[in-house]
């Protein structure tokens, strides 16, 4: 090596070693600046009521729940170890069918959604909806999934109310508002659902019925071409 060279040599080792000593500290501010960002994200995703989630897909372990769970079911964080504690806390007549759900999504990489009922520490179940995002590496592979529960109770409760004043109303639909005697759509949904009978078993139509439409008692050969339809 000449003379110039050593001594280029020795002027980018200086110039190297200058820009570590003046990166180190930006290092270290950049470091301190995501560690401060981190904890604020952090501290927001745990003050919402929406709960937090992340499943490790190698392992199918907890990497992390957020401490609303305790709150809402009455679960330590601590004690979601797995997803088999998650499906054991299902209720039993969601669980396959959720838990196939949400793996084949998951397995498939797509994001969704599910509904249930978490059972509680007391014994009781609370409904919660299950939001999933499925995280991929660089290799397009799932490596994790990442989510948030929603307590859907009160909105279930509604919605079944809701059905409630459905059933109710069509209820109401078929009597008379006067008298609550059955009304004419009453009697022609009888007469539908006794005239699919007959013709299912092969018996005559109702005397009483028949009578009604004008048919008279006729074996089942002669009234499939009087079907009743519509009254007039």
């Amino acid at each position: 090596m000449t003379r110039t060279g050593k001594q280029s040599a020795a002027l980018r080792a200086d110039f190297l070693r200058h820009e570590l000593q003046e990166a180190a500290p930006r290092a270290t501010g950049v470091e301190g600046y995501m560690e401060h960002d981190a904890a604020v994200y952090r501290t927001l995703l745990e003050s919402t009521r929406a709960i937090p989630w992340k499943i490790d897909w190698a392992s199918m372990e907890f990497a992390y729940i957020g401490p609303q769970i305790e709150a809402l079911l009455g679960w330590a964080p601590s004690s979601w170890n797995s997803v088999q504690d998650w499906a054991a806390r299902m209720h039993p007549e969601d669980r396959d069918k959720v838990v196939e759900f949400c793996v084949a999504q998951s397995k498939a990489g797509t994001d969704h959604e599910a509904d249930y009922r978490a059972l509680t520490s007391r014994g009781e179940y609370v409904w919660l909806r299950d939001v999933v995002h499925v995280v991929r590496d660089e290799r397009g592979e799932v490596s994790a999934l990442v989510g948030f529960m929603f307590d859907i109770s009160e909105r279930k409760k509604v919605e079944e109310k809701l059905a409630a004043l459905q059933l109710e109303l069509e209820a109401l639909s078929f009597k008379d508002g006067l008298t609550s005697v059955g009304n004419r759509r009453e009697f022609d949904a009888v007469l539908q659902r006794e005239w699919s009978a007959a013709q299912r078993h092969g018996s005559p139509l109702s005397p009483a019925l028949a009578r009604l439409r004008g048919v008279g008692k006729m074996p089942l050969c002669s009234l499939t071409s009087h079907h009743p339809g519509p009254m007039p």
